[in-house]
């Protein structure tokens, strides 16, 4: 991760660039991941155009909705918890961030980052029952 003042000053004007370009080409929301303890650099994603904001695993739900509170979060279970865990405990993990969020709203439950190739079927189907069932 690279320090917000970088992030600021290099970063930040070409994001902007970017996500304007796509909305003047008709995009509907521009979607953000960036990998990592992104705590610093979070507060510059409005400027930037982010209407979606993926927080990787390493970020308290809490912390990226403070920082956050007018943008749609995506995020965060563990991917390796898709690898690794059982159904279970994506079941748990998801119940518990959809939990947080609820009163909240925008909010979209997904990985912190990507889903590996490895992951276990079952632990994506567990995920997307947990959503579901919090209609």
């Amino acid at each position: 991760m690279i320090p917000h003042q970088f992030f600021r000053e290099f970063v930040l004007p070409r994001l902007k660039e970017i996500f304007s370009a796509f909305k003047q080409a008709g995009s509907q929301a521009n979607w953000l991941h960036i990998a990592g303890p992104t705590e610093s650099i979070l507060p510059f994603y409005p400027q930037a155009g982010v209407d979606i904001a993926n927080f990787d695993f390493c970020v308290a739900p809490l912390v990226a909705s403070q920082a956050l509170p007018q943008t749609c979060l995506d995020g965060n279970i563990k991917p390796l918890l898709f690898v690794e865990g059982n159904p279970e405990a994506i079941t748990d993990e998801s119940e518990a961030l959809l939990d947080t969020f609820t009163n909240r709203g925008g909010f979209i439950l997904s990985s912190g980052c990507e889903i590996p190739p490895e992951a276990k079927p079952e632990n994506i189907v567990a995920m997307v029952q947990a959503a579901r069932r919090e209609k």
